[in-house]
């Protein structure tokens, strides 16, 4: 009714007159600060433009205040734009003339002139079918609507608002910044102008006027925020939250578990640990925050920590239904031994038969299982076309199929194998029923994860009474097989509510749509959830909440076209916004209303109340701190902080930083402040201010100040802007540098400032050699050159300047090598601090300050000698993000080894590695795993020489391992490069080849492969290459296994294919001259992996067109050099050119890349690897809820829940 009288409203609203709506559009072109915000308007096609209706999706940031920042409205396409206009008026409550309303589409230039008349419709502005529009609220000029004035409803003005075209990119070649009101002869009546919106969000932290309270998102939870929401809007299950009592399952638990209190540390301690750990607990907190709070959005973070997540935690993304079960198996572990201990079966389980019946005597074989949710096909294992509705789909889960054939049944009665009817049968539904839409699956022509949009129509009202077993055949031809599907769209919104019924006691009101907004490889969750109470929808997102149209349900049924149209990798990317996860309640008499805020226990409103004082006084101590200024008072070489609120007198500020350095008895008069800057140490302007005034007045929030004292028979020195202040460091004849401040005019020449140094020092100016300190390295003193120049304007000094002054008979143009000034500034210039992390005698960490000219040996010497470690006794070794690198050449200045400012440094008691020397892990290199689990297992770290030959290594190892009880002769050791990556041993180091040349690089513990040989390695005598080999079968499409040889590194490539053929044609007596009949080609690529045969064919083969062929003809092509460039650890694969390659039907083809992904190794990591969601408990979780799949059922694989089995159509 409310809906039929709303439209006539809109219907019967006046259309205004062209000259007011001309005038108003004029009247907007003038607003030079307005608000800009935009709306989303989506058009749901139907039978023809006028009938059609669109979602109209207002986003209202002209409104200054906490109200929502959009509100929607489902208009047909025959909407004029004074109806639109009252529309706006109405659910704003904006007076006529206070707001304009812009359009943000791009009109095409037949629609601009509609633009200008008020009873043009929204078809006649060129809006379709599947179109998208943008629409601007705006206040109009001389407006606020920081608190919107009420508006009678229905009544409209022809002047309230302007509408503005705009378009995304400029039409007729016209760009403007802002788009202006078209208006009757305006001269851009022909074409669309361009606006760009720089508008920005403005967030609202206060409770949606909807009334209801989001949640915040701490990275990746929506999936989580979306269920937690929706069974808030559980009356049944909220109100069984609230009435759980954590005091009585402490009692239960301290009476149960004393060994646990003791463990503890006592009653209290484990008190909290409890309440740390309680899901209910925290979910009780968490409703009662969304239902009282007054804030935007609530935190989750209490709830995750009872779940034992982590931050990492937080930002992995789960699937909503696999978090359903998890969390309702974490709650009946916790509700154990209470009044809920039986809520999560008595609301969600439901009773489910798994049957096989003989067809020759009937004989049935079943099993009752229970059940918490029902998941159903979209698009069911290999077929090309998905469901029409919810109906259709649970029909398909209890359709049986027949054993016959290889797959009959062995029936105990009849005692033979028979043909027999197999399925699933409900016996009973919950009160509480749970349908998940399976729309991630898995593609296995491309061999990827997929999401599937296709259309799925689903009712307000589900009826299931058809669905109770013993109706299995009655289903299948009700409702399988309709090309018109079960449900009428037409009539879907008109439904009328059903009354609770004894005879059909199975039917179900839709309350909660969990929405999952994105594709196959990640996304959003949020949830269209109806208030039971109020009969209205809301659209809940994370933090966000506002009302919506409840026929806005049918943008989740999915999109009409067929998602398979879409193939290769790209279907994995294939993304839609669609109902994921439906949640209806049985409608009965027994069906409960949400608890009000006076049936809310009193415990939990006083943990709110105490929750707002302590916010509040948060909030107020937050403002305080803000309008608190910490500034830092200097008062000669000293400084010290003060915390000075905004409002203060600054009087009093003065007296305050008087008191920090004892001063505070002086009068006011007799004080002073002047401004002060740190970098040059150069006290500026004086702070000259009324007593009684404010300190925020005085813009010195966070300046720092220099305090200035007399006494009272003396002045303060004047304050000259034109003069500044310049340190001059004089070089004595005691032979130490002493410091003076000298005021000069900015306009002083350098012949002036040596007249004043000669009054103020007594060092004649002729004999003056002065310099000036620069920020060049290679001249870190420049002489000031005699005569007229200006020391400001000529040479750029300002205040704080350093100019060194020493006594000199001839001052030279250029400062001396040998000046003590340049000493002093190279010595100033080349202190470091370095962060020491001591662990000897005991561990402590410091900065100290070096000398970098100082080599590394002084360091460890002055280290040494501070904490009594000699430096042959002291490992000195830099530290960085993750790693540790010792120090080894201490004959190094600290700049040559980059050692700079906040360096870090650890110092430790040990033997320290000489120049040469580096650590190195040896490893045992098993590949095919026999004697250990993995290829490597490290067996010892070692110091080493670089320079020593590998032979000298060998023995060393030997002895090692000796000492460890590994026995090792050398001559039965080949030592290898390592490469932890692809799990292969590379080169093969020479014996009489030192390590530093044996190896590309070494590192601080590096690793070396040692292999166990049974006899004396000639490989070690001579460079080998150590290759991979295997032979590729084009007939079957298959490669033998992997096997290592080595060759001489220059062996030619023709005597390599020779040695090919003698394996390849084994027996045959001119095996070894058919080398023409091998084909050779080299894999890109080498790893633990197995080869994809389905690339080989592509390889680059040496034929005779082309390729390698041709230069592996020439006898001197040689296998480290063109074409095949072979480095160890290469993998060759090699043919026989006459066996014919095999054409693959699709069918093998799927085959072999399950084949190929199923034989990679389990460890390797993977982008795309996903960990299971846990909920981490003391107890171990106990079984789920589900009933086992019956054997030999139809595989319907999925990816979303990666818990349950993917052969159960029920996951």
């Amino acid at each position: 009714i409310k809906s039929v009288v709303s439209t006539a409203l809109q219907m019967s609203a006046p259309a205004p007159a062209p000259a007011a709506a001309a005038a108003a559009v004029a009247a907007a072109a003038a607003a030079a600060t307005t608000t800009t915000v935009t709306a989303t308007v989506t058009a749901t096609a139907t039978a023809t433009a006028t009938a059609a209706t669109i979602a109209v999706k207002f986003s209202d940031h002209a409104c200054k205040n906490d109200r929502p920042s959009y509100f929607t409205a489902q208009l047909p396409l025959s909407t004029t734009l004074s109806e639109l206009r009252d529309r706006v008026t109405r659910e704003r409550g904006y007076a006529a003339g206070t707001f304009v309303l812009q359009s943000v589409a791009a009109p095409q230039p037949q629609h601009c002139a509609a633009w200008e008349r008020s009873e043009a419709t929204l078809a006649d502005l060129g809006f379709a079918a599947g179109q998208r529009c943008v629409l601007m609220i705006k206040s109009a000029p001389g407006h606020d609507h920081s608190a919107p004035s009420s508006m009678p409803f229905g009544k409209s003005s022809d002047d309230s608002f302007a509408l503005v075209p705009y378009a995304g990119s400029s039409v007729g070649g016209t760009s403007s910044s802002l788009a202006e009101p078209l208006s009757a002869g305006s001269a851009k009546q022909s074409q669309c102008t361009s606006w760009s919106s720089s508008g920005f969000w403005e967030r609202s932290f206060k409770k949606s006027e909807t009334g209801y309270v989001g949640l915040a998102n701490q990275g990746a939870t929506c999936y989580m925020n979306s269920l937690i929401q929706s069974l808030f809007m559980t009356p049944e299950f909220r109100r069984a939250v609230y009435n759980w009592s954590f005091e009585e399952k402490l009692k239960q638990e301290l009476l149960a578990g004393q060994d646990a209190v003791t463990a503890a540390g006592g009653e209290e301690k484990f008190r909290q640990e409890l309440e740390r750990l309680s899901i209910p607990l925290h979910l009780q907190r968490l409703f009662a925050r969304m239902q009282l709070s007054e804030e935007r959005a609530v935190s989750t973070k209490g709830l995750t920590k009872s779940f034992g997540w982590t931050d990492a935690d937080s930002f992995t993304q789960h699937d909503i239904q696999e978090l359903c079960r998890v969390l309702f198996d974490a709650l009946e572990n916790d509700f154990a031994g209470t009044d809920q201990a039986n809520l999560i079966n008595s609301l969600w389980q439901g009773k489910m038969k798994d049957y096989v019946k003989c067809l020759e005597c009937t004989h049935e074989s079943s099993r009752s299982d229970a059940y918490l949710d029902i998941s159903v096909d979209v698009k069911g294992f290999g077929q090309a076309n998905a469901v029409k509705d919810i109906y259709e789909a649970l029909a398909k889960y209890v359709q049986p199929e027949v054993l016959q054939g290889q797959d009959q049944y062995m029936c105990t009665r009849c005692n033979k194998k028979v043909n027999a009817r197999k399925g699933l049968a409900f016996e009973n539904f919950p009160y509480f029923l749970t349908v998940q839409l399976k729309r991630f699956t898995f593609d296995y022509q491309t061999m990827r994860r997929i999401k599937l949009n296709d259309r799925v129509v689903f009712p307000l009202f589900l009826d299931m009474n058809d669905f109770v077993q013993g109706n299995e055949d009655a289903v299948a031809h009700k409702y399988l097989g309709k090309p018109g599907g079960n449900i009428d769209e037409a009539t879907l919104f008109t439904q009328q509510r059903y009354e609770p019924s004894t005879e059909r006691p199975y039917v179900y009101e839709l309350y909660s749509i969990l929405m999952h907004r994105g594709s196959a490889m990640g996304g959003h969750y949020f949830a269209y959830i109806k208030a039971l109470d109020k009969d209205k929808w809301f659209e809940f997102n994370d933090a966000s909440v506002s009302e919506i149209d409840f026929r806005t349900i049918k943008d989740s049924f999915g999109t009409a076209a067929d998602s398979s149209a879409k193939t290769g990798w790209l279907t994995s990317f294939s993304s839609g916004c669609n109902a994921y996860m439906l949640m209806y309640r049985r409608i009965s008499k027994q069906n409960q209303t949400i608890p009000t805020n006076d049936e809310m226990p009193q415990p939990l409103k006083c943990m709110l109340e105490r929750e707002k004082q302590e916010r509040a006084q948060k909030q107020e101590a937050e403002r305080i701190d803000r309008e608190t200024y910490k500034i830092s008072i200097f008062y000669g070489t000293e400084e010290k902080k003060l915390a000075l609120h905004k409002s203060i007198p600054f009087k009093d500020a003065l007296y305050k930083a008087a008191e920090l350095f004892g001063q505070q008895h002086r009068p006011l008069d007799c004080m002073r402040v002047r401004l002060y800057s740190t970098g040059t140490e150069v006290a500026g302007e004086p702070v000259d201010a009324n007593m009684d005034d404010p300190i925020e007045k005085l813009a010195i929030a966070h300046c720092p100040l220099l305090l200035e004292v007399r006494e009272a028979d003396s002045e303060f020195p004047v304050y000259d802007p034109h003069a500044m202040c310049l340190r001059v460091i004089q070089y004595t004849e005691s032979g130490t540098f002493q410091q003076h401040v000298i005021t000069v005019k900015k306009q002083s020449t350098v012949n002036e400032l040596k007249v004043i140094l000669e009054t103020e020092l007594g060092i004649p100016a002729a004999n003056q050699l002065l310099m000036r300190e620069t920020l060049y390295e290679k001249q870190l003193l420049q002489v000031l050159p005699a005569g007229d120049a200006r020391l400001h304007k000529d040479l750029l000094m300002n205040d704080g300047a350093r100019l060194y002054l020493e006594r000199s008979q001839a001052p030279p143009s250029e400062a001396p090598a040998d000046s003590p000034s340049l000493r002093e500034v190279e010595r100033t210039r080349s202190v470091v601090e370095v962060q020491l992390k001591i662990e000897y005698p005991e561990a402590r960490e410091e900065t100290r300050k070096f000398d970098k000219r100082a080599t590394l040996a002084e360091l460890k010497k002055e280290v040494g000698a501070a904490i009594g470690l000699a430096p042959s006794e002291m490992v000195v070794s830099r530290l960085g993000h993750n790693y540790r690198a010792e120090m080894k050449e201490v004959d190094k200045t600290l700049d040559a080894l980059y050692i700079s400012n906040n360096c870090a440094l650890s110092i430790e008691k040990g033997q320290p590695l000489k120049p040469d020397e580096t650590v190195m892990q040896l490893y045992m290199y098993d590949p095919d795993c026999k004697s250990q689990k993995e290829p490597y297992e490290l067996l010892l770290s070692l110091p080493v020489s670089e320079n020593a030959p590998v032979r000298e290594l060998k023995q060393r190892f030997a002895a090692a391992l000796k000492e460890k009880g590994v026995e090792f002769d050398p001559q039965h050791m080949r030592l290898r490069d390592m490469h932890m990556q692809t799990q292969f041993a590379g080169k093969i180091l020479q014996d009489d080849v030192a390590l530093g040349k044996a190896l590309h690089w070494i590192s601080h513990n590096k690793p070396l492969a040692l292999e166990r040989i049974s006899s004396p390695d000639p490989s070690s005598l001579q460079p080998q290459l150590a290759l991979y080999i295997q032979r590729w079968h084009p007939s079957t499409y298959t490669v033998s296994p992997r096997r290592e040889i080595l060759v001489p590194e220059d062996t030619p490539i023709n005597e390599f294919r020779h040695l090919l053929a003698q394996e390849l044609f084994v027996g045959e007596a001119d095996a070894s001259d058919r080398y023409n009949d091998v084909g050779v080609a080299k894999l890109p690529y080498a790893g633990p992996e197995p080869v994809n045969v389905q690339d080989v064919p592509t390889l680059q083969w040496d034929q005779k067109a082309g390729g390698v062929g041709k230069v592996a003809s020439d006898d001197a092509a040689r296998l480290n050099g063109p074409p095949l460039y072979l480095r160890d650890g290469d993998l060759i694969l090699y043919r026989d050119n006459r066996e014919q390659l095999k054409k693959l039907t699709p069918e093998e083809k799927a085959r072999l890349e399950k084949e190929t992904e199923a034989a990679r190794p389990k460890s390797t990591p993977s982008w795309h690897k996903e960990s299971s969601l846990k909920i981490h408990r003391d107890s171990t979780p106990r079984p789920s809820k589900t009933p086992t799949p019956p054997p030999n059922k139809t595989p319907t694989p999925t990816t979303t829940s990666p818990s349950p089995k993917p052969d159960d159509k029920r996951y």
